[in-house]
């Protein structure tokens, strides 16, 4: 089975913005639900621009 490779993700993942990261925690559910759809959608657009590299040992 092909994975993408983690380090590529969480690259993809601390670009994402601060307020996203935090706002996971927040109370407020639309907060949550913002900061989620942010954190999804920053590495999905990186890893779209950039080819993904495969790790096939899994």
């Amino acid at each position: 089975m092909n994975q993408l490779n983690p380090t590529i993700v969480s690259a993809a993942i601390m670009l994402v913005p601060a307020f996203a990261r935090l706002g996971l925690c927040m109370h407020d559910v639309r907060m949550r639900n913002r900061a989620a759809d942010a954190l999804a959608s920053g590495p999905a657009e990186r890893l779209e621009r950039q080819p993904a590299t495969l790790d096939n040992d899994h």
